[in-house]
């Protein structure tokens, strides 16, 4: 992944540096097609949204962030990089497993 500088403006001025954006750059097969339920954009294969999703155990092997390959607006961090997180007071950040998720 990459960690970019990012300038955050706004109608009272800039903010104060020190902001990050995140650019994921690997993606992983991670959806478990069997078990889980979704709908295609019309003509495609792409996937539109899900009634219900599920992931591979272990899809992230080695991995510890990851977008998913099928639906990249989905990022995929490791239990271990999850409680670094949380553990660290992450700003701005909601960690959610898929069955929490309402799907």
């Amino acid at each position: 992944c990459q960690l970019l500088d990012a300038v955050v403006e706004h109608r009272d001025g800039t903010a104060k540096a020190g902001w990050k954006l995140l650019n994921v750059t690997t993606a992983v097969q991670a959806i478990d097609h069997e078990t889980s339920e979704y709908s295609f954009v019309r003509g495609t294969k792409q996937i539109l949204g899900f009634r219900k999703l599920r992931y591979r155990p272990g899809a992230l092997g080695q991995v510890k962030i990851a977008r998913d390959a099928e639906y990249k607006s989905h990022l995929l961090v490791s239990p271990t990089l999850a409680a670094v997180l949380v553990g660290a007071g992450v700003r701005g950040l909601a960690l959610r497993r898929a069955e929490q998720m309402g799907l």
